[in-house]
């Protein structure tokens, strides 16, 4: 069952784009060993799944075993069918808005709609379909590899 987590207070919210900061920054820190590009936009690149979608990478690949964990910008009305993946991915929406809708077989179509701070789990191997309807970033992680196919 698909986990989401709402955090609206204002504290949190500025404690969660804190973390985020300090999670590039370590990031950056880490990776000293040439000079940051001066564009912050250098390191978005586009998504190998659908080239509308960019991607930052903040540790680990989805593809390799391991943990991993990505940013990814969205354009407003940009949708993807049903799909599923084989791990549990977990997202939280950093800009803009996400619909959710969980599609398990003998069960009634169930849409979320995720805002700026909240937290969605989905478990492996639910269908879902997503659709964003604002320009939107959201960071996902997991444990690969993963491998995402339509039902």
């Amino acid at each position: 069952m698909p986990i989401i987590e709402r955090y609206a207070d204002p504290a949190r919210m500025r404690l969660i784009a804190a973390l985020v900061i300090v999670s590039l920054a370590t990031s950056a820190c880490a990776a000293r060993t040439a000079p940051a590009p001066a564009d912050s936009d250098v390191r978005w690149v586009p998504s190998t799944s659908n080239p509308a979608l960019s991607r930052m990478d903040l540790s680990g690949s989805p593809s390799a075993v391991g943990p991993f964990r990505y940013l990814l910008r969205v354009p407003d009305g940009f949708s993807i069918a049903t799909h599923r993946h084989n791990i549990e991915l977990t997202g939280v929406v950093l800009r803009g808005e996400q619909h959710v809708t969980f599609q398990e077989p003998g069960k009634p179509p169930r849409t979320h709609i995720l805002k700026p701070g909240d937290r969605l789990v989905i478990p492996a191997g639910v269908p879902h379909s997503e659709a964003w309807f604002a320009p939107t970033v959201v960071q996902l992680s997991g444990m690969g590899p993963m491998a995402t196919t339509t039902p």
